[in-house]
């Protein structure tokens, strides 16, 4: 199952995000720039699923990738494409 977060670090439909994930055993997908900041280390505090940036989305944050959490995947757009055509789907977006 993967959930979809689009909202920025801090805001309260990330944590509610995260929370489903965490609740749910979800993989997360980090979407667009904003999301992207969650790559930070202790950015997903809670969750301890597999959590998928965009390589694009990291460097616009411009984030270098030593300051991300360690668990996080960095994927490009045709990895990106493939995880969310996964057959169980994406399951929601915050």
């Amino acid at each position: 199952m993967i959930l979809v977060l689009r909202s920025a670090p801090g805001t309260e439909r990330a944590r509610a995000g995260i929370r489903v994930a965490a609740e749910s055993v979800a993989d997360i997908v980090l979407r667009g720039p904003e999301a992207a900041r969650h790559a930070r280390r202790d950015g997903l505090r809670g969750f301890c699923g597999t959590a998928f940036v965009l390589a694009a989305d990291l460097e616009a944050t411009g984030l270098a990738q030593s300051e991300c959490d360690s668990g996080l995947k960095i994927v490009n757009e045709a990895e990106m494409a493939r995880i969310l055509s996964d057959p169980e789907g994406v399951k929601g977006e915050y």
